[in-house]
């Protein structure tokens, strides 16, 4: 395939919008209905399947990409069990609930929340609830008073 110097500008504005199988097809049956007699310049095949060679590349790093994106949503989703979460669902509907659990439909994760179900994609809001915040302080400072007064009693002992 030979281009010229204006022809390649407006090529390559087309094949932007080429979805990689597309090229991948073009690029085969190219090579398949090549005419052996005239074979095309070595170089320009070598161009080709290096071109190839990147979009397979491409593809494999998109879908490492796309692992990673839903191993992260998947652990986003398992913090929020116990938080408040607020958001929109599909239905445009507002959701307000505490998470109970996580469902994974599809490869999404799914809050189940007190107030309905709400992808991870629409949480507007997630914050701790206030029991959750007020519970460890007060076993803080019920301990603490405890861990005083043995300290009290102990030094009375020691005193007497």
């Amino acid at each position: 395939m030979a281009t010229t110097g204006s022809g390649s500008t407006g090529g390559s504005a087309a094949l932007q919008g080429m979805g990689s199988d597309a090229f991948m097809k073009l690029l085969v049956a190219q090579m398949k209905y090549q005419n052996p007699m005239a074979p095309s310049d070595g170089t320009e095949y070598l161009s080709q399947i290096s071109q190839y060679a990147m979009v397979e590349q491409l593809q494999k790093v998109n879908q490492g990409q796309q692992e990673v994106s839903s191993y992260q949503r998947a652990m986003i989703a398992g913090s929020m069990i116990g938080k408040q979460v607020s958001g929109t669902n599909e239905s445009g509907n507002a959701v307000n609930g505490v998470v109970t659990s996580v469902q994974f439909t599809a490869g999404k994760a799914v809050l189940v929340t007190t107030g309905g179900e709400l992808s991870v994609d629409r949480v507007d809001e997630a914050r701790l609830l206030m029991s959750a915040v007020a519970a460890p302080a007060a076993a803080t400072n019920s301990a603490t008073a405890t861990a005083a007064a043995a300290t009290t009693s102990t030094s009375t002992s020691q005193n007497a």
